[in-house]
């Protein structure tokens, strides 16, 4: 037995446009990683049903190679996905049938385009948080002190490692609102610089490993029996330096009469938060190890 499927989805293909209607992309939307677009007829100016085989999409980019493009949908409705990764103007050409419709994309979230910070605004990035793998940003007009929308194709990051090499970071956000994703291989500083526009930002993350001598311990020293007390070491390199990330395995000691609810918490930027509940009056001292070295212990007195 033999059937023959001539490259149609023929459940749809008594409703297709007919051969021969002059057919064009209708954009819809446009931003820096997709393209939506419907199909009209441009006699009656109605949408109108179409095979995804009769419709294919390539992109021009500025320097004038071309790449096919995956195209998605049904019937009258499509969207074409894309990477912009260079600097200036890209086309997307839809050919629908014998006839093609381009659309120009000048490395901008077109959509948005109208709202971003004039050029020449000043801007600089708002550090908000910094971890071991992710630093969290926002843009700031510098003349204005309030946040500014920017292009993500306006914004770049770039780490520095402690030997000198520098690499490129991936960038995720829109708007004011940014963030970058990195992985720390080696001991000491390592600089995430955040270039918008024509200015930079510089954020150091002290990858240095703690030295326990030089630690710091941050926390009442009177405190009251039954109640939760806290304290906070901060994480010093040999050089006296702050660390900004986690992950060291410090070890608590307590010596007192009675205590309960013992927690350490590491809060991944160097910081880390001791819990205790003391049951006793009397004087307790609190200290910390790293691999084998103590800090500084130091005493609380509970009445």
């Amino acid at each position: 037995t033999e059937y023959i499927l001539n490259n149609r989805e023929v459940s749809m293909n008594k409703y297709f446009a007919a051969p021969g209607t002059p057919l064009i992309a209708s954009i819809k939307k446009a931003t820096s990683t997709i393209l939506d677009f419907e199909v009209y007829d441009q006699n009656t100016n109605k949408r109108a049903l179409v095979s995804p085989f009769d419709i294919s999409a390539t992109i021009r980019t500025p320097n004038g190679s071309t790449a096919a493009l995956p195209l998605n949908g049904v019937g009258h409705t499509y969207d074409v996905t894309y990477t912009l990764t260079e600097q200036g103007p890209h086309t997307i050409i839809i050919s629908i049938r014998d006839t093609q419709t381009e659309y120009i994309l000048n490395n901008r979230e077109v959509s948005m385009n109208k709202y971003f910070a004039a050029p020449g605004t000043p801007l600089i990035a708002s550090i908000k948080k910094a971890t071991s793998t992710i630093l969290d940003f926002e843009v700031y007009d510098q003349n204005t002190n309030k946040r500014a929308l920017v292009s993500p194709f306006d914004i770049s990051a770039t780490i520095r490692t402690p030997n000198g090499s520098t690499a490129a970071l991936p960038l995720n956000g829109v708007g004011h609102t940014y963030d970058v994703t990195y992985t720390l291989t080696e001991q000491g500083p390592h600089t995430i610089i955040i270039s918008i526009r024509d200015t930079q930002t510089e954020y150091i993350l002290n990858n240095s490993t703690p030295d326990p001598s030089h630690c710091k311990i941050e926390g009442e020293q009177v405190w009251k029996v039954g109640e939760k007390y806290e304290c906070v070491l901060v994480a010093c390199d040999s050089s006296g330096r702050e660390c900004e990330l986690g992950g060291s395995m410090f070890e608590v000691m307590v010596r007192g009469l009675g205590f309960e609810g013992l927690e350490f918490q590491d809060l991944g930027d160097g910081r880390y938060r001791f819990s205790i509940v003391f049951l006793k009056e009397g004087e307790y001292e609190i200290g910390f190890s790293l691999g084998g070295v103590n800090t500084d212990g130091f005493v609380v007195d509970v009445h």
